[in-house]
């Protein structure tokens, strides 16, 4: 056992997270470890009707990821979309329809109705590598990274960096180091930042002390 888990945990430990049997649990260092729901769910745990429980994950993926297509849900949940597909049928009263470059994609009405009086995104942020930013994008993700940049993101052995947003456009990836009490964050930018932008994304990195606990510097790719 030891030996397959240390090739590959994912196919030998997923039938029990499938199952709702084993989740992931406190990370040690860099290691991560795996306990039961228990070990985050305190109390008693009542088991949740079916078609609620349904209901609920699918506003909640929306919720987070939206807009989102059958497709992109069906890929989350791990299934084919025909599985899912009428499940957007059953709680249509839950859903608004958008249309995204000509595609149709599905937000909670909330959200949409949200989004209507929404003012574009602004600010800049430095994301971690797998952030639901990125990963949860789906159908959107063109719309968030620029052409020809889209393997500076999507790695090599279903790798995702971290990376840098601004008005939430990537615009680069980022990574650190940290060496004799100081962290070193750099900052690769797709093509050259505006001096507000660079600064702002300076603004951010440097946020990160209150993180690592140490001084922080923000060098450029």
């Amino acid at each position: 056992m030891a030996e397959r888990l240390s090739s590959g945990w994912g196919s030998v430990l997923k039938p029990s997270a499938c199952y709702g049997l084993l989740c992931f649990g406190p990370p040690r260092g860099r290691n991560v470890t795996f306990v039961s729901p228990r070990h985050w769910i305190k109390g008693k745990w009542k088991e949740p009707d079916g078609d609620v429980a349904m209901r609920t994950v699918l506003a909640r993926f929306l919720a987070a990821y939206g807009p989102a297509s059958v497709d992109d849900f069906a890929r989350w949940w791990g299934v084919v979309p025909p599985v899912v597909r009428p499940l957007f049928n059953e709680h249509a009263d839950l859903l608004a329809e958008v249309v995204v470059d000509g595609k149709k994609l599905w937000m909670t009405r909330e959200h949409a109705a949200a989004l209507e009086n929404a003012l574009p995104a602004r600010g800049a942020w430095l994301l971690p590598g797998f952030d639901p930013y990125i990963t949860g994008s789906g159908s959107i993700r063109k719309q968030l990274v620029p052409p020809g940049f889209e393997t500076k993101v999507s790695r090599p052995g279903a790798w995702i960096s971290a990376i840098a947003v601004v008005d939430g456009g990537v615009v680069g990836v980022w990574t650190s180091e940290t060496k004799k009490g100081r962290a070193t964050i750099t900052v690769e930018p797709f093509i050259p930042p505006k001096p507000a932008a660079k600064q702002a994304l300076r603004v951010a990195g440097e946020a990160y002390e209150r993180l690592l606990g140490v001084p922080v510097t923000v060098a450029w790719a």
